[in-house]
């Protein structure tokens, strides 16, 4: 686990990105004293964290126990899915509507790092830089609360995309899925950018059953 360095913010943000990246299992305790030992932080600015994932959904604390990492619930994905397909709708046609060309050099970038894992394959690669890409694809909207709103949605979900990943060709259609979005932006077609990342999210849902079915 890496060693945080300066403030409490940098506790929350390292602490949240281990939770979203699967650093810790659903179910399982988080110990304020063990975190203070491992990170090498103030136990404050540990407690302050965990309140704060807490409050985001992340964890879940009974009364006189530790906080623990909260399994998302099938039925809280789908909503999730549902509330995301709404916020990135929005979201993908304004960006389609600004048509940043530097915006979109790096989204194609970005596509080629995720076609590089995606034929090797490496999945945690892969994982990783699909949500660069998400980042970009609502930073290119130019709005200020909707990519907020999207990040701390798909935050509750994070945990899925190893799994979903794990799907045989899951990540060459997710690949083709993103290609199509990208297209439609630098087409500047509102219309077909706001269907690719409908479609998109639709199979996300699909994959999401797919992946918690039992075997």
């Amino acid at each position: 686990m890496p060693r945080i360095q300066t403030t409490g913010e940098d506790t929350y943000r390292q602490l949240r990105r281990l939770v979203i990246e699967g650093e810790f299992n659903a179910g399982q305790r988080l110990v304020e004293a063990d975190l203070v030992e491992a990170l090498q932080v103030p136990r404050m600015a540990v407690r302050q964290a965990l309140g704060r994932l807490e409050h985001e959904g992340l964890l879940e604390k009974r009364a006189g126990s530790s906080a623990t990492v909260r399994q998302v619930s099938l039925e809280e994905l789908e909503e999730i899915i549902e509330a995301r397909i709404a916020l990135e709708s929005l979201a993908i046609r304004r960006a389609a509507e600004v048509g940043d060309p530097a915006v979109l050099a790096g989204l194609n970038a970005v596509l080629l790092e995720m076609e590089r894992a995606a034929s090797l394959p490496d999945i945690p690669t892969f994982v990783d830089v699909q949500a660069q890409l998400h980042h970009l694809l609502l930073g290119a909207s130019g709005m200020q609360v909707v990519p907020r709103l999207i990040d701390s949605l798909a935050a509750l979900s994070a945990q899925t995309r190893v799994r979903t990943a794990l799907i045989p060709n899951r990540m060459r259609s997710s690949l083709a899925e993103h290609r199509e979005i990208i297209g439609a932006l630098a087409r500047g077609d509102a219309d077909a950018a706001e269907a690719a990342v409908r479609t998109h999210l639709a199979n996300v849902k699909l994959a999401i059953h797919q992946s918690m079915s039992p075997r």
